[in-house]
């Protein structure tokens, strides 16, 4: 930890509430791999908080203690570093096994059960309770990821899907919602939902894209956005109440955006950062434009140092992104690099000091 601190680094992300996964640990003082087979809250889980709600977080697995991200948060801040609590909200194969009618569904009937649907009142009343819950433990600042729809991408398992043939365009209709609570939104904007479903079915068969729907796109989009905002509206909020003092939020310029990084930008009051990945200053989006969607929050850029980027690359392509007008770095990530690749980091943040 000292190390991130001697770097130039201003805080920490920490875990608080994450997604499966299976990750190299190349410093931990006994392992060098987890495994974190489920979905996981590391913070206390109170059962008071989640009595009679079928949808709810479950506490780590063996390879970490319950209270882990106190106990985390306590050496961030001994080496003088602030604290943010990530949370990912609405990808969380262990609620959505447990619960598949809250999970977005496609035209077809496939559900995606690693993917909560914000269009549920259920979906929204546990991401609020789980920010909640979160700024108890004492978090001054949450970064959101998820907050808004997954689709077909992003699962988290072994993919076997790359055989199918579809483009980006069939990609993003496989990625839209015909969950109960979506059918019923849109109902209320006056379309049938088995009509469009169809429509959609038809259409990913014809690898076409979502201008094959025509006008109703449009009220697919705007359902959509009224989900995402009432969700992340509802967190921010749960989060300010809880006393979290900063708040920033995984997003994409991207209309049609769902995953991580959701179509949030410029939505939401109380937000003070939103996080971009690089790819959308890369596509040639000036920062500026960007900020601009941001409705005044900072711009973040979301860097890495993994592969397959190469080592080097922080120091020669950070300073840039700061030289375009990015008012903030976030680094992805210190606990899975290696000695090399953590070089790498240090460089390239002292690169950017150094402007």
């Amino acid at each position: 930890m000292r190390r991130l601190a001697d770097s130039g680094a201003d805080s920490v992300t920490l875990a608080a509430a994450y997604h499966s996964v299976r990750a190299a640990t190349p410093r931990h003082p006994g392992h060098r791999v987890v495994d974190a087979h489920e979905a996981a809250l590391y913070t206390m889980v109170r059962p008071a908080a989640w009595a009679g709600r079928a949808l709810r977080p479950e506490p780590p697995g063996a390879w970490a203690a319950p209270d882990s991200f106190a106990r985390a948060s306590d050496t961030v801040t001994e080496a003088g570093l602030a604290v943010e609590a990530w949370i990912v909200l609405t990808h969380s194969s262990v609620a959505g096994g447990r619960v598949p009618d809250a999970c977005v569904t496609n035209a077809f009937g496939d559900v995606y059960s690693y993917a909560l649907c914000p269009s549920d009142d259920r979906v929204v009343e546990y991401a609020t309770t789980l920010v909640s819950e979160i700024a108890l433990d004492g978090a001054e600042g949450l970064v959101l990821e998820a907050c808004g729809p997954l689709g077909f991408e992003h699962a988290g398992r072994h993919e076997k899907t790359e055989g199918g043939g579809w483009g980006r365009g069939a990609i993003a209709l496989l990625s839209l919602c015909f969950c109960r609570s979506c059918r019923r939104a849109l109902e209320a904007s006056g379309l049938d939902p088995e009509e469009v479903a169809a429509h959609v079915r038809a259409s990913v068969d014809r690898n076409a894209d979502v201008d094959a729907l025509g006008g109703v796109a449009d009220v697919l989009l705007q359902v959509r956005r009224r989900s995402t905002a009432r969700l992340a509206e509802s967190v921010v909020s749960a989060a300010r109440d809880g006393g979290v003092r900063r708040i920033a939020v995984h997003a994409q310029p991207d209309p049609w955006g769902v995953g991580p990084a959701s179509a949030v930008l410029g939505r939401v009051e109380g937000v003070d950062s939103y996080i971009v990945p690089t790819s959308a200053l890369e596509e040639g989006r000036a920062a500026a434009d960007l900020r601009d969607r941001c409705g005044g929050a900072s711009l973040a850029a979301y860097v890495s140092g993994m592969p397959p980027r190469a080592p080097d690359a922080p120091e020669k392509s950070w300073p840039a992104l700061v030289d375009a007008g990015v008012d903030e770095l976030y680094v992805y990530h210190a606990g899975l690099l290696d000695d090399e690749r953590l070089t790498g980091v240090e460089r390239g943040l002292a690169a950017v000091r150094s402007r």
